[in-house]
């Protein structure tokens, strides 16, 4: 199955891998030394979107409203429940905004 990434980890995988000169190993590493709280796509991903730029013209579809895989630290997730606990009542943006985490939604800390 194919990892669906945004229109942004589009971007920075085709831009990694003419960095790179057209190398998938090498543009895999650099995007995850660049990028390493992202999803990861596998090195076949990198060559695959250029085939597609280069042969359509535009990058796949991406569904706009799915939420991200998004990988915290254990500490950021203690300071999420901690501040949930302290005030249940706060929006995600507030608890975003305090403690600089991306929150799409707090079911994964209930």
């Amino acid at each position: 199955m194919y990892l669906t990434l945004s229109h942004e980890e589009y971007a920075d995988v085709y831009f990694g891998y003419g960095f790179c000169n057209d190398d998938a190993t090498d543009a895999l590493e650099e995007y995850r030394q660049r990028y390493p709280r992202r999803r990861i796509p596998d090195r076949r991903g990198f060559t695959r979107v250029h085939q597609y730029l280069g042969g359509k013209g535009s990058i796949p579809n991406v569904n706009r409203h799915a939420n991200p895989q998004v990988q915290r630290s254990v500490e950021e997730n203690v300071n999420v429940i901690d501040m949930l606990q302290r005030s249940p009542r706060s929006s995600t943006r507030r608890i975003s905004a305090r403690l600089n985490v991306l929150l799409m939604s707090l079911e994964n800390f209930m």
